[in-house]
């Protein structure tokens, strides 16, 4: 998990990182995304989410990605929407999109994937895979 964490880090994903406190650090808006439009925001969001869920599939642990996911990659999201579209808070990201930070473009709506559950599967799920890896 400390390896996941630490490459998140030097991501961008996470500031102030430190693997020697209890709480590890805090979600980070990534900047360099911030001048995409929404809909591409959260697709990248979900490239990375996949990718981490789908990697750790076999893993007895999984369960401590529903934390990774829920503490970092979500408000990290908010976070970068929120810069985008001139918001003072996640609290206003979240109301105005939605606890999975929806957009909708006409009858197609695109959320942040967070699966509902984290159980081990022992299946590598190639539905979903996205070009190119970002992690």
């Amino acid at each position: 998990m400390l390896d996941i964490l630490k490459k998140l880090a030097q991501k961008g994903f996470i500031k102030n990182y430190n693997p020697d406190k209890k709480l590890y650090g805090e979600a980070s808006y990534i900047g360099k995304w911030v001048f995409l439009d929404h809909k591409e925001i959260i697709m990248r969001y979900n490239a990375v989410i996949r990718g981490l869920i789908n990697y750790y599939s076999f893993v007895d642990n999984k369960d401590s990605m529903n934390s990774l996911i829920k503490l970092f990659l979500r408000p990290s999201c908010a976070k970068t929407l929120a810069r985008k579209f001139n918001l003072n808070s996640r609290a206003q990201v979240f109301k105005k999109f939605g606890p999975l930070l929806s957009f909708k473009d006409g009858k197609e709506t695109t959320s942040l994937h967070i699966p509902s559950t984290f159980t081990r599967t022992r299946s590598f799920n190639d539905k979903n895979i996205c070009e190119p890896s970002i992690i």
